[in-house]
């Protein structure tokens, strides 16, 4: 049967047909992703996460190994960060058909997704909004070594809301300087024959005024390679 979901917008009747190779529906999985969103837009965060496939493999949830990054505050809320979810993609439900913010909300899940070229196909509609969240799942993307997918987000800046990122930053300190160590880091791993000032992720990171004066800071000042 379809699974119909009204979208709060007009009374259109919003539907996926499920598969019949398609795996059952994980409450607790689920329950994974709602964590990454507020409390105050649950009822979107439900809808959208009835419309997505089923996954073998539940999300694996943000954070390092000593508890840096697995949650962050938005609007002064709690919420958790998500490593990778595993879900299929959708391709039977054109997202124009949802209401702008569950295409919002569904984008930004899925730029959490384990394929890299899925993560970038949602940059598009995740950048193109106001959402407080969006913050956090820009900063992930930028903390990860896929370099084409920083480039990407660079030639949407003009989308971003500096002023939203502030806000993040201001409330997560922490997270913020977490992903310029990251950035350093993968920088210095893999990219370290350019300079530290023309990286992508670092370029994004200071136009929109997040990057944390410490940080590679003998690389930012010199203008310096990673390996001199």
């Amino acid at each position: 049967m379809p699974d119909g979901r009204r979208d709060g917008a007009g009374g259109r009747q919003i539907e996926r047909q499920h598969s019949l190779s398609e795996p059952p529906r994980r409450p607790e999985a689920d329950d994974l992703l709602r964590r990454a969103f507020p409390e105050r837009v649950r009822e979107d965060v439900d809808a959208v996460c009835e419309l997505m496939p089923g996954s073998r493999f539940s999300p694996v949830m943000g954070g390092t190994s000593k508890g840096r990054g697995g949650s962050v505050r938005i609007g002064g809320e709690a919420v958790q960060t998500i490593g990778r979810l595993y879900n299929p993609v959708l391709e039977t439900l054109h997202t124009g058909a949802l209401p702008p913010d569950r295409a919002q909300m569904l984008a930004c899940l899925y730029s959490r997704h384990a394929d890299g070229f899925v993560r970038e196909r949602q940059l598009p509609l995740a950048l193109n909004t106001e959402a407080p969240w969006t913050p956090l799942f820009v900063l992930q993307l930028l903390g990860e070594y896929v370099v084409e997918i920083a480039a990407t987000v660079e030639r949407y800046l003009a989308r971003l809301d500096q002023s939203a990122f502030v806000a993040f930053r201001d409330a997560n300190p922490d997270f913020v300087a977490l992903t310029c160590e990251r950035v350093v880091s993968y920088w210095r791993c893999y990219y370290a024959s350019t300079r530290l000032v023309d990286h992508p992720p670092y370029r994004v990171m200071a136009a929109l005024d997040l990057w944390t004066g410490h940080v590679g800071g003998r690389w930012v000042e010199r203008g310096s390679h990673g390996r001199r």
